[in-house]
């Protein structure tokens, strides 16, 4: 298994999503995709841009 764990940022550095995991690397681009749809709702549709996404192994797992 390689587990995941994601954090996505706006350019002035807010955080957009608490760390997310996700099991398989395939589900990734969905979890991040749905992380964005989900505070651009929240904050009425508006995103500063660019976005930052970091994603990183957990310990002892590989990197996709």
């Amino acid at each position: 298994m390689k587990r995941v764990e994601f954090t996505i940022r706006n350019d002035d550095g807010d955080l957009l999503r608490e760390p997310g995991f996700v099991d398989q690397c395939s589900e990734l681009p969905a979890a991040i995709m749905l992380a964005v749809e989900d505070f651009m709702e929240v904050k009425g549709g508006k995103l500063h841009l660019p976005l930052l996404i970091h994603v990183k192994p957990v310990a002892d797992t590989e990197a996709c």
